[in-house]
């Protein structure tokens, strides 16, 4: 009964527990199929013990087959080990269920390589020469797991239509009648092997309606089917191994709060969460279960980023590479976009820069590109060479220019390629290009408005004298003619003004309203050149939005969204030196009726300008009722507020306008500073050279300052770094210390905290030379401004050098 054709090598495939040997058992037969099978598993540790056990009829090439799968699940061989298993998988004198197994094999680490496009040509060629009749019901079925894993992969890149009419093919491998093959099974099982075909086959039958569910999407009537199916046994054991993963992790996290008081410590051979993980994950892509894998390799990408923050180590560029690479292969923007800026603020860069380099050395790219692939290349524009660029660009432009109606080009992907267009164009030298398609696109695109925003940032980044002439003119045209759109009328004013002296008369006399105001903040137009009657609109526009503000409050209804009131209104007020909009703020931030979160940026605005830039009349009237304003109520209409909260904009506006005490403003910044919410940590570091500066208090500001440069929120330590840049070079008693701080800031990961540390510097050389740090800090600005790897580091330190 030791039948080795096809029944057994696709039981190692689609359910390798029932053929894998049991770890319970130890005088099992083992084959090449229950070896292959613990591959499958994930289980590399037991495959040593029992691959000595291979009686030498199953050596040759199955040994082969099972050491090449063996390489092609480890990320430093997996290239070789796919390579050979092509080999295999083409090679004839091979039974048909080895090569399939080789090949299902081979296409997983292709997708692991990001080469779906190659896993797929390859697949099919070796179906095409599988494709005579069936010389049995187990190899009907070992051909129908064959094309699941190419219509799987052919969904993965959005071919539709091709992965239907392979769901047809494996309707009819399915339908095949006859006997099954008979071969032995697991010894930790207590059914036979017709039994564990019969599992597999509803197993197909199960994934291959899942996808078409997914496809039709509920315009077609499939996902009725999907909803009142039962789960098979094969997908049942998956789950359960997704549930040891999660189990284990859970056990993990306790043991490292709770089992690290007590002393406790737990030992295993392997990683417990990382094993059912891999295994999970490793089954899904060999079944070509797409909603399995699809959550398997967010949950993996998920596990590898919360190793990487308990136990840092050298492979972590590789395994946030990969992270990055399954969440973008599992569709999982949310979560892709959070590492995306994790990344951005602490590193490690190299995961990124590799990541993209991947999708951009595709073999299929950019036809076989998707939203997100572009997303992560948006976010590497730093380190992009320009050729890269200029690649990754060519690439979202074709992707713009598909057809509407293909699968994955819906409007919420084109938004999220129009903004990688925008991060991407600069040093690209596609100016004129850019121009043509975003020309194009306002001709193609039915809800220009969801790009809008993007589009105008475009227009400002775009070298209009890199630009064809006659575009310029065509877009000037367009403008003209879509000025009165709503939707898009901050678009077409930049395209009607291209390259044009502004005329702000013409254009004022079109405002009203915010609109004004907003233009009036926005667009540098000096005081002397208004007319009383413009100023007085724009005034009679912010008294009238505080004044609605403050009645919707008295009533208890608030409007979110839109324009802060309160932040454009003390803009407007400050640059146009405006009394009586002046007076209309002061009430509005005193009324206790209007929620904090209604004033935090209007107060954010005051600790700015401080005392220079806030009228005396103003800071006398704040003063007088200041109670008010801190005892500002919270109000979330999506979450209950948190009691710890405290109105941070209000005590550093306070601090920084006198009007705290010495000893209040102290208190508040170090209770700030101790805060557990990450929020107020940062607020405390924006007022910690306020309180210093008003009260001569720098030795406790820097100390804390120095504190939270050690944070464990990398966002409060690129904030603290910038803040003591600012007031490090101040003489006190911990002046090495800070210094040391600031190199190591600058010499840090990501992007965020050298270049605010950078920031900082810059903001101190508008009152002293930064210099004066010494020559250790130039030196390291110097390598900044030539050696970093992101554009945006090497041009803040070439300023701050020029400065």
């Amino acid at each position: 009964m030791e039948n080795l054709g096809d029944g057994a090598w696709i039981a190692a495939i689609a359910a390798p527990w029932a053929i894998a040997p049991h770890p319970n058992f130890s005088d099992e037969t083992v084959t090449g199929p229950s070896l292959l099978a613990l591959v499958a598993q994930s289980r590399l540790v037991d495959l040593d013990q029992h691959r000595s056990r291979l009686s030498e009829g199953h050596a040759g090439w199955m040994l082969e087959l099972v050491d090449a799968a063996q390489r092609s699940v480890k990320y430093n061989t997996v290239r070789s080990g796919a390579d050979d298993l092509w080999i295999l998988a083409e090679n004839e004198t091979i039974t048909p269920g080895g090569r399939i197994g080789a090949a299902l094999f081979a296409a997983v680490a292709e997708v692991e390589l990001d080469e779906l496009g190659v896993a797929i040509e390859r697949l099919q060629s070796l179906a095409a020469g599988l494709q005579d009749v069936p010389s049995s019901k187990s190899s009907a079925l070992a051909l129908a797991l064959l094309h699941q894993q190419i219509a799987a992969r052919q969904f993965e890149l959005f071919d539709y239509a091709e992965a239907m009419e392979t769901l047809r093919k494996i309707d009819i491998f399915l339908g095949v009648e006859g006997e099954w093959d008979a071969y032995l099974v697991s010894l930790g099982i207590s059914w036979d092997s017709s039994r564990v075909q019969d599992d597999i086959h509803r197993s197909i039958t199960a994934h291959s309606t899942q996808l078409r569910a997914r496809m039709e999407g509920f315009q077609g009537t499939t996902w009725v089917d999907v909803v009142k199916a039962r789960s098979t046994w094969p997908d049942h054991r998956v789950a359960l191994a997704a549930g040891t993963r999660d189990r284990k992790f859970v056990e993990q996290m306790f043991e490292q709060a709770i089992g690290s008081q007590v002393k406790r410590r737990t030992w295993s051979t392997t990683d417990p969460v990382l094993s059912p993980a891999l295994e999970t994950l490793l089954v899904s892509e060999l079944s070509g279960d797409a909603n399995a894998f699809m959550r398997g390799r967010e949950a993996l990408a998920q596990h590898r980023i919360l190793q990487i923050l308990r136990n840092p180590t050298d492979d972590a560029p590789w395994a946030v590479q990969d992270a990055i690479r399954l969440f973008r292969r599992a569709r999982a923007k949310d979560s892709l976009k959070r590492v995306l800026e994790w990344i951005y603020l602490q590193g490690p860069e190299a995961a990124l820069f590799n990541d993209a380099s991947m999708i951009l050395e595709r073999r299929d790219f950019p036809r076989d590109a998707s939203a997100l692939d572009f997303m992560v290349l948006s976010w590497a524009a730093q380190y992009l060479s320009t050729d890269m660029l200029s690649r990754a660009l060519g690439g979202a432009f074709e992707y713009i220019r598909a057809p509407k109606g293909t699968p994955g080009a819906q409007s919420e992907n084109e938004r999220i390629v129009w903004s990688a267009i925008v991060k991407l164009l600069p040093g690209s030298g596609k100016d004129n290009e850019t121009a043509q398609v975003a020309f194009d696109a306002t001709k193609q695109t039915s809800s220009l408005e969801l790009v809008e925003r993007d589009f105008v940032r475009l227009m400002d980044l775009i070298d209009w004298d890199e630009v064809d002439p006659d575009l310029i003119s065509a877009w000037r045209t367009w403008g003209a003619q879509n000025v009165e759109r709503f939707a898009v009328r901050d678009l077409a004013r930049r395209a009607r003004g291209l390259q044009d002296t502004l005329d702000h008369e013409e254009i004022i006399s079109e405002l009203t309203g915010q609109d004004l105001v907003l233009y009036l903040v926005n667009g540098n137009v000096g005081a002397a050149s208004l007319t009383a009657e413009t100023l007085l609109s724009a005034d009679a526009t912010c008294i009238k939005d505080l004044d609605r503000t403050r009645e919707s409050a008295s009533k208890g209804t608030f409007s979110y969204g839109g324009v802060d009131t309160g932040e454009l209104s003390i803009v407007y007020a400050k640059t146009y030196a405006r009394p009586a909009v002046w007076d209309s703020l002061t009430s509005f931030l005193t009324d206790p009726n209007v929620p904090r979160e209604f004033k935090a940026r209007s107060l954010s605005r005051v600790a700015e300008y401080g005392m220079e830039g806030v009228p005396d009349s103003v800071r006398s009237s704040l003063a007088s009722t200041w109670h008010a304003v801190v005892a500002s109520s919270q109000v979330d209409m999506f979450s209950d507020p948190d009691p710890r909260s405290k109105f941070s904009e209000a005590l550093r506006a306070g601090a920084v306008l006198g009007i705290l005490s010495r000893d209040e403003a102290l208190a508040s910044a170090t209770e700030l500073a101790g805060s557990t919410l990450s929020e107020e940590r940062i607020a405390a570091c924006g007022m910690l050279p306020d309180v210093a500066a008003f009260h001569g208090s720098w030795e406790w500001a820097q100390l804390l300052l120095l504190h939270l440069t050690q944070d464990a929120d990398a966002t409060v330590r690129s904030e603290a770094a910038k803040q003591l840049a600012f007031v490090g070079n101040i003489p006190t008693g911990i002046r090495s210390l800070v210094h040391a701080a600031i190199l190591k800031a600058l010499g840090s990961g990501g992007v965020r905290t050298p270049l605010l540390t950078l920031h900082g510097l810059q903001k101190l050389s508008k009152d002293e030379d930064w210099r004066q740090y010494g020559a250790e800090v130039a030196c390291v600005v110097e390598a900044l401004a030539t050696k970093h790897r992101a554009r945006v580091i090497r041009e803040a330190a070439g300023h701050l050098i020029a400065s």
